[in-house]
């Protein structure tokens, strides 16, 4: 999601916070002025705040992920603005004040710390020039954050206009996402949540994969070739992450 995006998402949200529930739907739909992606969301962020309880204690999308300005310092990493931000959590595009790199921060809502490290865990097990690298995860003030390789370029949802792709931009962008799904099943980790915006197109057209919050490492057994063991995961029947 894109700041400007988020932007109106965190307006509507308070504004229908501040509202009697009886009232909150008319004030939601006459805000988003037909985006109606734009109200589905606002709706969800509803629905999971009256389901969280002392969730509401918090100001607004704050409980959803820490707030970091241009300028604050999280470890030894300067935080330079905001890349993007959705349910779960926001990224920081900041710099290195130790190596003078610019690297993007990605910070999660508390309540999302496991996936925090279990992303960490399958990116740090892979590596191939279409995954973005892991150099670190840490915490500071209380702050679990990863920190990663900063790519220049669009998220592919971005890129997929109304008339769809080309035939040669798809299948370039498919088969470079194809290539990292087959070097990630040969470790044994599934991605889980391949979609166009948690896929990234540097301006040479090289694809980089995001995100693999939701990634479960599953492995043969040594003594039975058809058996499948499985790491404990965060989502089960009836349940959505």
């Amino acid at each position: 999601m894109d700041p400007e995006r988020w932007r109106q998402l965190d307006q509507i949200f308070n504004g229908a916070m501040e509202r009697a529930p009886e009232t909150r739907s008319a004030f939601i739909e006459a805000a988003c002025r037909g985006d109606r992606d734009l109200q589905r969301e606002v709706e969800s962020f509803l629905e999971r705040a009256e389901q969280a309880g002392s969730f509401l204690e918090t100001p607004a999308l704050e409980a959803i992920a820490t707030a970091l300005t241009p300028g604050a310092a999280l470890g030894p990493y300067q935080i330079l603005g905001l890349l993007g931000a959705g349910g779960m959590g926001k990224v920081y595009k900041a710099r290195d004040t130790r190596l003078g790199r610019m690297v993007a921060i990605k910070v999660l809502n508390e309540r999302f710390g496991p996936r925090l490290e279990r992303e960490a865990r399958a990116a740090s097990a892979l590596n191939h020039p279409n995954i973005v690298t892991l150099h670190d995860i840490a915490r500071d003030d209380g702050i679990d954050y990863l920190v990663m390789e900063y790519v220049p370029g669009i998220s592919l949802d971005q890129l997929i206009h109304p008339k769809g792709l080309s035939l040669a931009e798809a299948l370039n962008y498919a088969i470079q996402i194809a290539a990292v799904l087959a070097v990630a099943h040969q470790a044994g980790i599934m991605h889980r949540d391949i979609k166009p915006s948690n896929v990234i197109v540097t301006p040479d057209s090289q694809v980089k994969v995001l995100d693999f919050g939701l990634a479960k490492r599953v492995e043969r057994a040594a003594s039975h070739g058809s058996e499948l063991t499985e790491e404990p995961t965060l989502t089960g029947v009836g349940a959505v992450v």
